[in-house]
């Protein structure tokens, strides 16, 4: 579903007081506006952190990270000698897939108060930057008469709840605020031709190295002039062939497919796209980095190519358009940006 069309995201805009019709754009508008009121009669912001300093206390948010087990035990035991009821579940709430929650807290005064706990321990640091900015988000659209008392950011996914969805949207206009970033970014820019690993190691050392490598990777491709698509792609099965391992047929092998694509605006206006679910070609740099051959990865890992040699399994092709594709292996899954040349 349309997530201007979903009732609950309907509902967050009617508590705000705000346009129905086109929901998702009128609430990250108000946040941006809600924000830039913070910083109003300000001369200068001169970082992400001085920025997230300002609108934490203008929100009451007080931000936690916890880095081991007993991190979360001595927040817990803080919070609840203060009274902090809802503190007792705090070690529940932290669970394997959530990277961090937003509590209300039961100081009463003119404003609402919240304590965000942000879940820094494994892999989980790795997000710790996003999930700040996820949950300031949630402080943002806090709505006095139907928010509950908890929200847990937690790992996304196709079936990830709406208004999860929605505050990552908002979260992304702030995590990446213009003002800080775009200087950044067309300062590393600076006459290239194309958004690449390299350069965006660049912007996050220059903008804010706390921010991970592939949101900072997304935010430039979001903010590129050229025509460029961001891709991730790994070993999976189409829908037909998860029915038929359903229905109990053997031999059934997933293939490299593309698990996402993220086109921005001047690959849309191109009509450049690379649908979800699309098959790699075997000719393709990222089938053969994902081939794990350590040659490959360190001196093939970018390649011009064309789209049309992108064909589905009842041989359509994709439209025709040379691309630079350049890609790296993390894990079980390879990042793609696709450049149109």
């Amino acid at each position: 579903m349309n997530l201007n069309e979903n009732p609950r995201v309907i509902g967050l805009a009617n508590a705000l007081a705000l346009d129905v019709i086109d929901p998702v754009d009128a609430i990250r508008t108000y946040c941006r506006q809600t924000v830039e009121g913070f910083l109003r009669g300000l001369k200068h912001v001169a970082s992400m952190e001085e920025l997230q300093r300002i609108v934490c206390v203008h929100l009451n948010v007080t931000v936690h990270e916890v880095w081991s087990d007993a991190d979360v035990e001595a927040l817990a035991r803080q919070y609840l000698a203060a009274g902090e009821i809802i503190f007792a579940t705090l070690a529940k709430q932290l669970s394997p897939d959530a990277y961090g929650v937003l509590l209300r807290l039961q100081k009463r005064g003119r404003r609402p108060c919240f304590a965000a706990v942000i879940d820094c321990r494994g892999d989980k640091h790795l997000k710790r930057y996003w999930t700040i900015w996820h949950e300031i988000a949630h402080a943002l659209t806090f709505v006095e008469q139907s928010e509950l008392a908890l929200r847990r950011t937690t790992e996304s996914g196709p079936a990830k709840d709406p208004l999860e969805q929605l505050t990552d949207m908002v979260a992304s206009d702030f995590a990446f605020f213009d003002a800080l970033f775009l200087p950044a970014f067309h300062t590393e820019l600076n006459g290239d031709n194309r958004v690449s690993f390299a350069l965006a190691q660049r912007v996050r050392q220059r903008f804010c190295s706390d921010a991970s490598l592939a949101s900072t990777i997304n935010a430039c491709v979001t903010a590129a002039p050229m025509p460029t698509i961001m891709i991730e792609a790994g070993l999976a099965y189409k829908k037909s062939e998860r029915a038929r391992i359903s229905a109990g047929e053997d031999g059934v092998a997933p293939r490299l497919r593309v698990l996402k694509s993220i086109p921005n605006q001047a690959a849309r206006d191109a009509h450049v796209h690379i649908p979800k679910q699309m098959r790699v070609p075997l000719t393709s740099v990222i089938a053969r980095v994902y081939s794990d051959d350590l040659e490959t990865i360190l001196d093939r890992g970018t390649a011009e190519e064309n789209l049309r040699d992108w064909t589905t399994s009842g041989g359509e092709r994709l439209t025709n358009a040379k691309v630079l594709i350049e890609a790296r292996r993390f894990g079980d899954h390879v990042l793609a940006l696709v450049t149109v040349v």
